[in-house]
């Protein structure tokens, strides 16, 4: 992505954040917090944190599939309603991958924590990609590379959001099909959806050790969004993939933030809060999708 006259903060220091472990085909999730800028010093343009480095704790045989997502931001803009933050894969080897966050034009990023999953290349019971969301929203039809066997089971997010007026964005998935699905992305009342990039990620349904749970609400200024999930069945030594869908996050001073929070986890249950802290930030309905995997069968 070119990004013309850029404000770029370079990470090169290698760490690791891993969850399980690369076995053939096992799924492995990690936390990416990003080193923004102290807020007080972020000025306005295109900001991209970049070279965020993970190690795997083994290497694959070969590159594994990776999906960055969003589980926190913060983002602000203090001329005019609109709001901006992407996240890309940057390179991925054997060993170790890097990623990129960051906004452009007027925006200001003030903080971020990514997730990365990978999904080893001898896994074939999970397919991934993205679409590309024009002005205006858009809705269509996906299909998989490959058509699945049965009906899959689908998990999906933002990893790129351009919103003005309000910042409220839905994305909807429906209509899944052994082949594909079909998808909405929109805004509503006086929100605007400039443009926006989603990740879909479709698994055989049904499958040891993964579960797929989605919690929606409303709240008031202030209010405590949490709750706790209790599996269909028992996940050994599970990992939570966060998926955001759905936000309208109503702002006084021009900046958004969320962050989804996951604890207590256990092989039956887990503990779920979104936050957005501040006096100036109000999140009035959000819709959260969480990916369990834990200990795959080969």
């Amino acid at each position: 992505m070119s990004l013309g006259n850029t404000f770029r903060i370079r990470h090169p220091l290698a760490f690791d954040d891993t969850m399980g472990s690369n076995d053939d085909k096992q799924i492995t999730i990690g936390d990416l917090p990003v080193p923004a800028p102290d807020w007080t010093k972020v000025k306005d343009g295109e900001i991209v944190v970049d070279n965020l480095p993970v190690n795997f704790l083994k290497p694959y045989l070969q590159p594994p599939t990776l999906v960055p997502v969003f589980r926190k931001f913060d983002v602000g803009n203090d001329h005019q309603r609109t709001w901006r933050i992407y996240t890309e894969l940057e390179v991925v080897g054997n060993s170790s991958a890097s990623f990129g966050v960051g906004t452009w034009a007027d925006s200001k990023l003030y903080a971020a924590t990514l997730q990365w999953l990978s999904i080893p290349a001898s896994n074939h019971s999970f397919q991934t990609g993205t679409v590309t969301i024009p002005q205006g929203g858009s809705n269509g039809r996906v299909h998989f590379p490959k058509p699945f066997n049965s009906q899959p089971q689908m998990f999906y997010t933002f990893n790129r959001i351009d919103l003005s007026h309000e910042f409220r964005i839905d994305l909807n998935v429906h209509t899944i099909t052994s082949n594909g699905f079909n998808f909405e992305v929109e805004s509503w009342s006086n929100g605007l959806v400039d443009g926006a990039v989603v990740t879909w990620i479709a698994f055989t349904g049904n499958m040891a050790g993964v579960g797929l749970y989605t919690v929606q609400f409303q709240t008031g200024i202030g209010d405590p969004n949490e709750g706790t999930i209790v599996f269909d069945k028992a996940i050994n030594n599970p990992q939570v993939f966060i998926g955001l869908n759905k936000m309208d996050i109503v702002s006084v001073r021009q900046a958004v933030r969320i962050e989804v929070q996951v604890s207590s986890l256990n092989s039956t249950s887990m503990h779920w809060k979104v936050v957005s802290n501040g006096e100036d930030v109000v999140l009035q309905e959000a819709r959260v999708t969480f990916l369990v995997i834990g200990t795959l069968s080969n």
